[in-house]
């Protein structure tokens, strides 16, 4: 079927072109830089449309791409990044047959988090709270942590007229 999930890899050359409908888009060829699809190529296709723009420039720039003039993409090969590639069903215009191909939805920085509305650290705390005895829960007994400042436990010795004692019973 192709490829699909997310893969490492890196820009080696872009440029710029029309979609079908006429919007002006660049196209970035990928080579996959580790795993078993390592050295296989795919094409991403970002737009300039009122919609797109804003993700297609952010994602250049993810890329390594510092300038200003689109007409030069140099730095798209600077970064590893992280593509994230789903399958999508077309129409095949010559045959009218339904077809899948791989397409690259979103590229990312590579190893990193990318979360479209992260928490604040505020309410990561507040939701945090809010599931504490979920998770003390769902853990089960002997999985509850400990509890925090707890003083470390010493080992008990016996009281010094016992340690002194040599009789066995």
């Amino acid at each position: 079927m192709g490829l699909h999930g997310t893969y490492r890899a890196r820009g080696l050359s872009g440029g710029l072109g029309f979609a079908g409908n006429g919007t002006e888009q660049v196209g970035i060829d990928f080579q996959i830089v580790e795993g078993p699809a390592e050295g296989q190529h795919i094409t991403w296709y970002g737009f300039f449309s009122d919609k797109t723009v804003d993700r297609t420039i952010e994602s250049l720039r993810i890329l390594g791409w510092e300038g200003t003039d689109l007409c030069d993409l140099t730095g798209i090969d600077k970064n590893e990044v992280e593509l994230v590639i789903e399958a999508e069903d077309y129409e095949d215009p010559r045959t009218g047959e339904i077809k899948s191909r791989s397409r690259v939805r979103w590229i990312n920085r590579a190893g990193g988090l990318n979360m479209k509305d992260m928490m604040s650290p505020q309410q990561a705390r507040e939701f945090s709270a809010r599931m504490r005895g979920k998770v003390v829960a769902a853990a089960g007994p002997q999985r509850a942590a400990p509890p925090k400042n707890r003083a470390p436990s010493r080992p008990s010795t016996p009281p010094p007229s016992q340690a002194d004692d040599d009789i066995p019973f």
